[in-house]
């Protein structure tokens, strides 16, 4: 019974190795699924960057204007809604009543965690 014992250990012990061989396959890193790295933006880089001008989210375009309003028009839609009041604050947050939107660099572009749905989106400079 010792030797069965012994003989699936080995066994096991021989599979572990050869999965994690292949996790690293000719000294290259393993495909991670880490969540990518933040950057928060400077108050000059969202202001310079963000208001001003149009950007796009996921589902719509917003427009942050230097004069503390701010309004969104759905893609598909002439519709376009607000405008909200908002206010910059020192850490580059857009902040209104409602939300807030706060900006990061990711990955060669940018994104925003909208405080209200607690996720990050994709924000492209239109």
């Amino acid at each position: 019974m010792y030797k069965t014992l012994m003989n699936r250990r080995t066994a096991l012990i021989g599979m572990a190795a050869v999965v994690l061989a292949g996790c690293n396959k000719g000294g290259k890193q393993a495909a991670s699924t880490a969540a990518p790295q933040r950057e928060r933006l400077t108050v000059d880089e969202v202001q310079a960057t963000f208001v001003g001008k149009r950007w796009r989210g996921p589902k719509g375009t917003f427009y942050f204007s230097e004069d503390g309003t701010y309004t969104y028009t759905e893609f598909g839609s002439t519709d376009t809604r607000g405008p909200w009041v908002y206010e910059v604050k020192a850490d580059g947050e857009l902040a209104s009543d409602y939300t807030s939107y706060i900006f990061y660099k990711v990955d060669g572009g940018y994104e925003y965690f909208h405080t209200r749905s607690r996720k990050y989106y994709p924000a492209k400079p239109a």
